[in-house]
């Protein structure tokens, strides 16, 4: 009866609590007693077997290497203080799985990475890092087969986009969202599960313009070639009037040379018929006497070398 009490004095651990996330299982506990002799040892249960921990002082222990089959099982851990030969009693965690549909009374859920928006195409473009990959040593995804499926949900209240990422795909989850209309500001809610495992919403916004816009070039090559175009036919017209101004040069001289002597000939034949017309004048004055033939002849001259006057 003595020994039994012996066992009894040492005190229990308090406040056992659980905290789980995408990386694995923590279990942490207060004491007490902070006397140095006292050690802790834990033990993790599920519905069909139980493991044990080594002997620690910390007042916190992960659990990930003691979970098997964590995507269906239900756990809870007791933790015992020992001290010497001597042990308290156990404390025990409330239960606690990966799987959304036990019942267990702590849900462990995963988290998202981190989700990069931008514009493509006129639609807002969601990217993350594939979680089946990042996450693949934790104990909710050891030995995972499954293929994570997740659902977008844009703040216009549509109906929400979903896709699968495959484990196969190294490198990123992504696909587009499209928007009715442009606002400025656009938030999605991301929500997904692997199987019975299931993510922590997450909600991120883009602040920007995320419009398709033609590229620079369909208008700079237009222009361009305009420009291209006026600058041919400048080239075409200054070379032309380069070459008539040259020729106008060579044909120049002779063309006025040969105006001048033309100038030159027809007041030389003016000045002749003026002067043969005033002799015959002169002549028609003098010879009072002359028959009427004679009269009426140089009369005829007379107005013809007027005429011939009038048409130079």
């Amino acid at each position: 009866m003595k020994n039994k009490e012996k066992t009894l004095i040492l005190p229990s651990p308090a406040s056992v609590s659980i905290q789980c996330d995408s990386y694995g299982v923590e279990v942490q506990w207060e004491y007490p007693d902070l006397d140095q002799d006292v050690y802790f040892q834990v033990k993790v249960k599920d519905s069909f077997s139980e493991r044990s921990s080594n002997l620690t002082q910390n007042h916190h222990l992960n659990i990930s290497s003691m979970l098997f089959n964590a995507a269906h099982n239900r756990y809870y851990v007791n933790v015992t203080a020992v001290r010497g030969g001597e042990k308290s009693n156990s404390t025990k965690s409330d239960d606690f799985s990966y799987n959304k549909f036990a019942t267990a009374k702590i849900k462990c859920y995963l988290d998202f990475p981190e989700v990069k928006l931008s514009p493509k195409d006129g639609k807002l473009h969601v990217q993350f890092t594939n979680p089946l990959q990042l996450y693949r040593n934790s104990p909710a995804l050891r030995n995972l087969i499954d293929d994570l499926e997740y659902c977008i949900e844009t703040d216009e209240g549509m109906n929400e986009v979903c896709e699968t990422c495959q484990i196969k795909q190294n490198t990123s989850c992504e696909m587009s969202v499209v928007f009715s209309e442009h606002r400025g500001e656009y938030c999605i809610i991301l929500t997904g599960n692997i199987e019975q495992k299931f993510f922590y919403p997450r909600s991120s916004c883009f602040t920007g313009d995320i419009r398709s816009y033609p590229p620079v070039t369909v208008y700079v090559y237009p222009v361009l070639g305009v420009v291209l175009t006026l600058l041919f036919i400048t080239a075409v017209i200054m070379l032309l009037a380069k070459k008539c101004n040259s020729e106008m040069k060579k044909k120049v001289p002779s063309m006025f040379q040969h105006f001048f002597v033309s100038c030159c000939l027809t007041f030389s034949s003016k000045t002749l018929i003026q002067t043969e017309c005033n002799i015959m004048q002169i002549k028609l004055l003098e010879k009072k006497r002359t028959s009427h033939h004679q009269c009426c002849y140089l009369t005829k001259m007379i107005n013809i070398c007027f005429w011939s006057l009038k048409l130079k």
